[in-house]
């Protein structure tokens, strides 16, 4: 009987810690993941991006996102690169003109387009915090190139399967071993990756995977999660969990 009451507990929470919400920066979640040294760009935040649109200053704003969500809803008067279109990101006349990259929450696709405009020459990039999300949350407008209502995604839907801020990129061999996916844990400028029942799933660029730690980062005190590992012994009982993961873009097999 203690065994049977210790998994319900455990399943019970299994399935509360992968419940997805939608970010609330003043639930003391951070999404400042870091991948790229701020050295590369200085930051902004809405109220300030707010003023210099509403003053017509002379900058360029850059949605670094698909564009399908680019479509579904951008920040007033940006224009849309894509964060993995170096080329066209890097070649673009932007003059002299102070350029602001964002992404959904400014994490690890508008840094890395500021990492390659900073490379590529430009003096004055500048990351737009919290991305969109906060943007709209701070009660700014949201305009739509489409009929879709414009809603800002919590989670991209069409991202490229190699990510650009994983430094050795294996990912076209597609299948991972337990020790390459163990090097995927969110640290020092990588990707968090977790696998279950031999999949591989990107969860960089979610709320609850700050710096590779899930929020919140123990189940029942057994074992704390973080990125990296196979979730298929703790998820087998947690179905609501393995929906949520599945919703995050599949990079890969586990070997």
């Amino acid at each position: 009987m203690k065994r049977i009451i210790t998994s319900l507990v455990l399943l019970g929470i299994i399935s509360v810690l992968f419940v997805r919400f939608v970010v609330d920066k003043n639930s003391g979640v951070s999404d400042d993941v870091q991948l790229v040294p701020m050295q590369y760009y200085t930051e902004i935040d809405s109220i300030e991006l707010n003023r210099k649109i509403n003053s017509q200053e002379d900058y360029v704003l850059i949605d670094t996102r698909t564009k399908e969500e680019y479509d579904a809803g951008h920040i007033p008067t940006a224009i849309n690169i894509p964060y993995d279109h170096i080329d066209e990101l890097t070649s673009y006349p932007f003059e002299d003109k102070p350029l602001i990259v964002y992404c959904t929450l400014s994490s690890w696709r508008a840094p890395y387009a500021a990492y390659s405009l900073s490379k590529s020459g430009k003096e004055n990039v500048i990351l737009l915090k919290g991305g969109i999300h906060y943007w709209e949350q701070d009660g700014n407008k949201i305009v739509a190139t489409n009929e879709t209502d414009p809603l800002v995604v919590e989670k991209p839907t069409d991202l490229l399967p190699q990510s650009p801020v994983v430094v050795d990129k294996t990912l076209a061999d597609i299948v991972f071993t337990a020790e390459k996916l163990a090097t995927h844990n969110g640290q020092n400028g990588n990707a968090s990756y977790v696998a279950y029942e031999g999949i591989v799933y990107d969860v960089t660029e979610s709320p609850l995977w700050v710096n590779g730690v899930h929020r919140p980062a123990f189940i029942g005190g057994f074992i704390q999660v973080k990125a990296g590992m196979d979730l298929t012994p703790w998820l087998t009982f947690a179905p609501h969990g393995v929906e949520n993961l599945k919703r995050f873009p599949v990079v890969g097999s586990l070997e």
